[in-house]
């Protein structure tokens, strides 16, 4: 398993010949994602404001929605549903394994590691041709190289920060667990990464990342970035520790194929304003899954799971507000997966898979 996907290696002999293939698999979503939005926190009566547009099913613990008014917000239309509002007695609020998260961010060493002491900077070129490395200090990444991809999954423990320098282009399979800040500078391109930190991550302007899971304990925040499919972006909640609880994930102008997950420990716990943020000019293709709060005024062609929707104008906190929320449940891929570790029947698909000889 390589983060939330699993993989299958398949090998093969005959005589002098032999071939190796990686499998990676995901699986179909849950009946739940059928709608375009769900609201799981009990005793909820929706509100709707501002430029809302709904494509789909509504699902809640009531079978109605009100719309108000705020100021300085555009009145809803009135046909701003294209579907039903349904009311289920028992919605769950966590569908997620919240352990399989919790597991990639305890980082043990399975075989034999290099030990380097203090600062390293390596390029594409130079990774391709290690083994598996701890760095005591900061890790640089920058430069082009690497000829062509390699297929063999690369494990770096970095004890300090992650750098991936601006024009940088990683394609080398590979895992990396951060103590540490990661900044991915601008117009970066990485493929098949997984990269974890109990710190923040930072993702800059006109970078292209593909087959990448990101993974923080802090922070993920984007600005006019590209996540090609299939791309994870999680943020873990540890609530025994109130210091969490205004740790986000911020997408800005950016364009997310894949899934944007708030997982906690504890889901929906009071005093949590840890909440996943989606601005009016990001647009996600796939699903958003927050077990806390929710800021949504981008595109979401696909599914929005929440506990609760958070909206917040001075001196006000408006809690299950529908405001500027634009869901089409209609234009989700219907070959569109979903991260493994969610609950309910085992359907899974294949992702990809690569023939390393």
């Amino acid at each position: 398993m390589k983060g939330l996907f699993y993989t299958i290696q398949a090998e093969a002999k005959k005589g002098r010949d032999s071939s190796k293939t990686v499998f990676f698999y995901n699986r179909l979503p849950n009946h739940e994602f059928d709608n375009a939005l769900i609201i799981s926190k009990t005793d909820v009566i929706p509100s709707v404001a501002g430029e809302t547009k709904i494509t789909g099913n509504i699902l809640s613990t009531s079978n109605r929605v009100s719309q108000g008014t705020i100021f300085g917000l555009k009145n809803t239309d009135a046909n701003y549903l294209d579907g039903k509002v349904m009311a289920g007695k028992e919605i769950k609020t966590k569908l997620f394994a919240d352990t399989l998260v919790k597991n990639i961010f305890t980082f043990v060493p399975d075989g034999s590691f290099a030990i380097v002491e203090g600062n390293r900077s390596l390029s594409p070129g130079e990774l391709d041709t290690l083994k598996n490395i701890i760095i005591t200090g900061d890790l640089r990444i920058n430069g082009i190289g690497g000829s062509k991809v390699n297929y063999t999954n690369l494990k770096i423990k970095v004890g300090g920060k992650l750098f991936i320098d601006e024009g940088t282009e990683l394609r080398r399979e590979m895992e990396i667990y951060c103590d540490s800040a990661v900044a991915i500078e601008p117009n970066v391109k990485i493929e098949n990464a997984m990269i974890a930190t109990r710190s923040g991550i930072s993702v800059g302007q006109g970078s292209e990342l593909q087959y990448v899971q990101l993974f923080s304990t802090k922070s993920i925040n984007s600005d006019q970035a590209y996540f090609k499919f299939p791309s994870i972006l999680c943020l873990y909640i540890e609530t025994t520790n109130k210091k969490n609880y205004r740790n986000q994930m911020e997408l800005k102008s950016t364009t997310l194929n894949g899934s944007a997950m708030l997982v906690c420990d504890i889901a929906g716990l009071s005093g949590n304003q840890s909440k996943i943020i989606i601005d009016e000019k990001s647009v996600v293709h796939g699903m958003i899954y927050s077990e806390n709060y929710a800021e949504i005024h981008g595109e979401i062609n696909g599914s929005v799971y929440v506990n609760s929707l958070w909206y917040y104008q001075e001196p006000t906190e408006y809690l299950n507000w529908m405001i500027d929320l634009k869901s089409n449940r209609k234009k989700l891929d219907p070959e569109f997966l979903l991260p493994v570790g969610f609950s309910d029947e085992q359907k899974y698909k294949l992702v990809r898979e690569t023939w390393i000889y």
